[in-house]
């Protein structure tokens, strides 16, 4: 959906987690507890499979994206992904593919070759000029 915009980058859905196994016999309700939130997978758990169906992607499409986790900043729970894409008809201006709001840790970069890295904080910072992947 992303792919002929000039600067594509949308943001990744929640994934929902399974709390407990399905019932095999007549459903029976309880009343049960449970944490806010506790119906989501982390970022942790859910991360590798974005990035390897990214990688897919990318060597099919010839895409490189970049995936950028915000946490937030008083428990250091995952609030939101962004997904910057980039092709060879995206127009990045410098400056904006490889800046993310604050909070965002461990950027993942996948190249059009389809290698992936994660970028520590001063790896992002001198990469800010760039308008590809590379």
């Amino acid at each position: 959906m992303n792919g002929r915009k000039n600067y594509p980058v949308f943001e990744l859905p929640r994934i929902v987690k399974r709390l407990s196994p399905e019932p095999s016999g007549p459903l029976v309700l309880l009343p049960t507890r449970t944490t806010p939130d506790a119906w989501r997978l982390t970022w942790s758990e859910s991360s590798r499979s974005w990035a390897k169906a990214a990688m897919r992607v990318s060597g099919i499409l010839n895409y490189a994206f970049l995936i950028g986790p915000q946490q937030d900043m008083i428990d250091d729970r995952v609030t939101k992904v962004v997904v910057k894409v980039q092709h060879a008809n995206t127009q990045w201006a410098r400056g904006r593919l490889y800046k993310f709001d604050a909070g965002t840790r461990g950027v993942i970069e996948i190249r059009m070759t389809g290698q992936k890295s994660v970028l520590r904080q001063s790896e992002l910072q001198s990469k800010w000029h760039q308008t590809v992947i590379e």
